[in-house]
Formats: structure tokens, C-alpha cells, sequence
């Protein structure tokens, strides 16, 4: 996580939440589709995980073959990446097939639509702001 200037030297922080704490959320029945958060709140679930310093949402979604997903978040949220761990899903309105290892970062807007085409897909969702003025650097 990038901290404001005014926090870079701040004493390191740590929360620890056991699995059984983080909420999952079914987005779907049939086909399924979940969401673990990990940080940030779904459908008025919340994480017991906070950042007093920064914003930012942390979401872990699954969707069983044939699963589709919408999801918005706030505007002020301006760096938001998705990193595929299982599938090929479709992505965006152009429906571009993302797969398994490959880390998005998603242009302006505050929405984002996906599905798994034949198989299913797992992705963590992450998004961020607002925007520090920071490069990102890409090795």
C-alpha cells in the first residue's frame, strides 16, 4: 500500500482477521458467484480489516462456469487492478479474455463486468485512492 507523504515513517501496522471473519457474499446462486472480502465492504458487508491512512478495497470474487459479474465502486477508488489466479474470463464491455497469472490495470470508471465463459474463474479485485501522485513502475 502507498501512504500519503505525511504517513511514510509511521511504525509499521499489522491486522491479523481469521477467515472465518472476512465475509463472503453471494453475488449469485446459479450459476455462483461470490465475493470474499478481504478489505473494504460488498453489498453492506464489511471487513473487519480497516485503513485508517488510505483507501482502498480488497475482494477476492469466484464465479462458477458460466458465472457473470458487475461491480461499482466508489469514484474516489482511482488505481484498480485485477489479478486472474484461475480461468480465462471475459473483461470489460469489449469482453477481452484475461487468464490465469495475468494482472489488469483498469482504465477510468468506476464499474467493472466480467464472466467466465466456460469454466470458472477466480480474481482478487483492488482498487485504491485517492491517487498519492505516485508513478507506477512496472519491472
Amino acid at each position: 500500500m502507498n501512504l500519503p507523504a505525511a504517513n511514510k515513517f509511521d511504525p509499521p501496522a499489522f491486522q491479523n482477521a481469521k477467515a472465518s471473519a472476512l465475509p463472503l457474499v453471494t453475488l449469485c446462486e446459479e450459476p455462483r458467484v461470490t465475493g470474499k472480502v478481504l478489505v473494504g465492504a460488498l453489498r453492506g458487508m464489511a471487513s473487519p480489516v480497516v485503513s485508517d491512512k488510505v483507501r482502498f478495497e480488497y475482494i477476492d470474487f469466484e464465479l462458477a462456469a458460466g458465472g457473470a459479474l458487475a461491480h461499482a465502486w466508489d469514484e474516489a477508488l482511482t488505481t484498480k487492478f485485477l489479478y486472474v489466479y484461475r480461468g480465462a474470463p471475459r473483461v470489460g464491455a469489449a469482453r477481452e479474455e484475461a487468464t490465469a497469472g495475468e494482472l489488469l490495470c483498469l482504465g477510468p470508471g468506476n464499474s467493472l463486468s466480467v464472466d467466465a465463459g466456460a469454466e470458472p474463474a477466480g480474481m482478487l479485485f483492488i482498487a485504491g485512492g485517492p491517487r498519492l501522485g505516485a508513478r507506477l513502475r512496472v519491472r
